[in-house]
């Protein structure tokens, strides 16, 4: 009997037994996927803790994740005592403590090296489609950037362009998190709004959400200006709003910007659409930090033109 994407082993669990939970596995196995599948199809919504498992590219919620445990557990039926729960709570605490990293950087980082480095390189550079460096590393695209990925240094840099403030600071880590988790998935094409990602869960509100609203505020009335940062980031036009756009954040992550100009009747509205296989392409607790980023970056290079 598997043990489940919780950390449980359905075989001595009583929502197993009772009926009220089939095994699953792993969050990242075909099991996992096939019963999100069949849930979504039957009940309209998925396991709240597969569905982030998933979604995050992890396997045991107990075993993998920095966040363990969450208010998912707290609030679910799960046969977790609340005295374990909150065991593991401190403990995870005054792991953070202990760390003394960089704050630019997420602590786990490191950790994430180490998942690169173990990767078969040939692997990686199939499933993140990356190309490999004689030297031993990735390169990247980006937008349309190419970034260096080096792993005897441990480094990862934009091979050339303009600086470019926050987004070269922090896409380095975005970069890692994307080679380590990237699998076979593939993005379908069907661009949908992010609701419809993990619609049981509606992961991305509130801290989550992916805010377009610096791009209402900065292009207000001009959709042409607008049309031009993207373009000069490697977008490609989608037709939709009074500028639209799809740009490729990662080899295997699109993200489409619809934008309405302000006009004397209503103000400028911005929407983001996103690959409805991203859950699988990306991990999602990653993706909305990235695509903000992404906002911030249009914004940057509209200054800049």
């Amino acid at each position: 009997m598997a043990t489940g994407a919780c950390g449980i082993d359905c075989s001595v669990c009583g929502l197993h037994v009772n009926g009220l939970c089939s095994t699953c596995g792993g969050g990242t196995t075909q099991a996992a996927r096939e019963k999100l599948d069949a849930q979504h199809k039957l009940l309209g919504m998925g396991c709240s803790i597969l569905e982030c498992a998933a979604g995050r590219k992890l396997d045991f919620c107990s075993r993998d994740c920095l966040d363990f445990p969450c208010s998912l557990f707290t609030r679910g039926p799960y046969p977790y005592s609340e005295g374990f729960l909150h065991m593991h709570k401190r403990r995870r605490m005054q792991s953070d403590q202990d760390k003394s990293t960089d704050p630019k950087w997420p602590r786990e980082t490191d950790e994430f090296w180490d998942m690169l480095l173990a990767r078969n390189p040939a692997e990686v550079c199939r499933d993140a489609e990356v190309a490999p460096l004689d030297r031993g590393g990735y390169n990247v695209k980006c937008l349309n950037e190419n970034w260096i990925v080096e792993l005897e240094t441990r480094t990862i840099k934009k091979a050339y362009g303009q600086a470019a403030g926050d987004w070269d600071r922090l896409m380095p880590f975005y970069i890692l998190a994307y080679l380590v988790k990237a699998d076979q998935s593939r993005p379908s094409g069907r661009m949908v709004s992010p609701r419809d990602i993990m619609p049981g869960l509606n992961y991305f509100q509130g801290m989550h959400s992916l805010d377009a609203k610096p791009l209402e505020e900065f292009f207000g009335q001009d959709a042409a200006l607008f049309a031009r940062a993207a373009g000069a980031l490697g977008a490609d036009p989608t037709g939709q709003g009074d500028a639209s756009v799809r740009l490729w954040l990662f080899p295997k992550l699109p993200v489409e910007f619809i934008f309405w100009a302000a006009d004397e009747d209503f103000p400028s509205r911005a929407t983001v659409l996103l690959d409805d296989q991203s859950r699988f392409l990306y991990p999602v607790n990653v993706i909305y930090k990235a695509v903000n980023l992404l906002v911030k970056r249009l914004v940057f290079t509209a200054k800049n033109l």
